[in-house]
């Protein structure tokens, strides 16, 4: 990599517009990577330096370049809570759906860090809020394993799925009661999930709790599958022509 290709990169992490300009005036390739195999674009997605990237768009950036992880320009905006930068990719026509060499795209990644609004941004953008990684997680997963209550509000309003599970057979309401986030677990049940569902291993949102030592998660999904169980049974009863007349509620 030559001086100027060094300068563009440097010019990029910092935000140092100036500079960056000088550096593609005098022949510095925007595609030149650094040793982690991160390209210009990438750290001023990284570092939400929005004009530096606008600079490289209006001289013909190419949209699908990424690091050695796969990531590309979008997932580094996304990772960091750049709606700003989101919205610049947009604007130039950029496509933000692509997946990292984990199967993860710039919403994944939006949910981990929890940044609502680049995650609204993306959604609007129509990128699928119930795409998989390679793990058979959604967004909605990581939002629940990571505690991002404000992004899972908003996955759900754009039609997540919350009854979908990955290769563990784990939905999102074993992710946060995994993790002990009683508040999306709380959410998650009001919205409709059964928390009677088992994964591969047999094991409910509840026993997950319980093994973690998650006491209010599990609590709660006691009370939850008590009801449920007291439902049932009073349903049951009701089918029942003998216990019809000695049950109550029917």
């Amino acid at each position: 990599m030559g001086f100027w290709e060094e300068e563009v990169i440097e010019a990029a992490r910092q935000g140092n517009e100036e500079l960056l300009r000088l550096a593609l005036k005098w022949g510095g390739r925007m595609d030149a990577a650094s040793l982690s195999g991160q390209k210009a674009a990438h750290f001023a997605a990284e570092g939400g330096h929005c004009e530096c990237l606008r600079i490289m768009l209006e001289k013909g950036l190419q949209q699908r370049a990424t690091d050695t992880r796969g990531w590309f320009t979008g997932h580094q905006a996304a990772r960091n809570g750049h709606a700003a930068c989101l919205s610049l990719l947009r604007a130039f026509g950029w496509d933000l759906d692509g997946a990292d060499a984990g199967g993860k795209t710039a919403a994944h990644w939006a949910a981990i860090s929890g940044s609502a609004e680049c995650l609204r941004a993306l959604l609007e953008a129509q990128l699928d809020p119930n795409a998989l990684d390679q793990e058979g997680k959604t967004p909605l997963h990581w939002a629940a394993h990571e505690g991002k209550l404000e992004c899972i509000r908003i996955l759900l309003t754009w039609g997540a799925d919350e009854s979908l599970a990955d290769f563990r057979g784990w939905a999102a309401g074993h992710e946060a009661a995994f993790a002990g986030h009683a508040d999306c677990l709380d959410f998650l049940l009001e919205a409709g999930w059964n928390c009677q569902e088992a994964d591969v291993l047999g094991n409910r949102a509840e026993d997950l709790a319980r093994k973690q030592g998650r006491k209010i998660c599990e609590d709660m999904l006691a009370i939850r599958r008590k009801a449920l169980e007291e439902r049932s049974a009073l349903k049951n009863a009701c089918l029942d022509p003998e216990k019809r007349g000695r049950a109550r509620g029917c």
